[in-house]
């Protein structure tokens, strides 16, 4: 999926990435939403009552569900991808062929202070042993641009790269700031947090069925 969006709109930034992913979970879950209340509409109030049990069940499985998408399925370092990498990857010779800065300003301490916070995306390129030319991209998130890769684009600036030898198309630039290069960091920065945000969902999606189980014998006793 981001090499889609990289590919139509053009998404480098990392800020813009995630808050793309954001509106689509969200997009998806209120479009769910939106559909079972019409549906519910066309129903008497006992089935009405149960329809709407079902709602919350769907919605309450939608947020955890959602949240793995968003953890593993669009995240730019899929976890998984990171973790070959770092234990099952070959390396070859590769070149940064384009790259750009971005800058965002961003406010602490409710907005009396602001700062720039700096990142660049760049495009990169390799070549397999059997000869297949292999073009992704990459960010790094809170640094600047190199200054000796300000001229990239009359000069390709050569690096080393990592990539899956059973899917080329997983690949990254070695040794870049943003990237795990352990399994511990990649426990420690990926795993331990993700996993934070998934128990959060799953009680909110908890929470929600709950809610939704206990609407529903309030309402069956109502009608009796």
């Amino acid at each position: 999926m981001n090499e889609w969006l990289h590919n139509k709109f053009f998404i480098h930034h990392p800020v813009m990435e995630t808050w793309f992913h954001i509106f689509i979970a969200l997009g998806v879950i209120l479009i769910i939403y939106l559909v079972l209340n019409f549906i519910i509409a066309k129903f008497s109030t006992k089935n009405k009552i149960k329809i709407n049990l079902l709602k919350s069940i769907i919605i309450g499985l939608a947020i955890p569900v959602v949240a793995v998408w968003l953890w593993y399925g669009s995240s730019s370092n899929n976890p998984i991808n990171e973790y070959l990498l770092i234990t099952k990857s070959e390396t070859t010779e590769g070149f940064i062929t384009n790259a750009e800065q971005h800058e965002e300003e961003v406010e602490a301490n409710d907005g009396r202070t602001s700062g720039i916070k700096y990142s660049f995306s760049y495009d990169y390129t390799f070549t397999l042993p059997d000869g297949k030319i292999i073009n992704s991209y990459g960010v790094e998130d809170g640094s600047r641009l190199p200054d000796n890769m300000q001229d990239i684009a009359t000069k390709p600036y050569k690096v080393e790269i990592q990539y899956l030898p059973n899917n080329p198309e997983v690949s990254r630039v070695k040794d870049f700031l943003w990237h795990n290069s352990t399994v511990y960091e990649w426990i420690r920065f990926n795993i331990l947090l993700g996993l934070i945000i998934l128990i959060v969902c799953i009680c909110i999606g908890y929470a929600i069925i709950k809610a939704g189980i206990k609407k529903y014998s309030t309402g069956i006793k109502s009608i009796s």
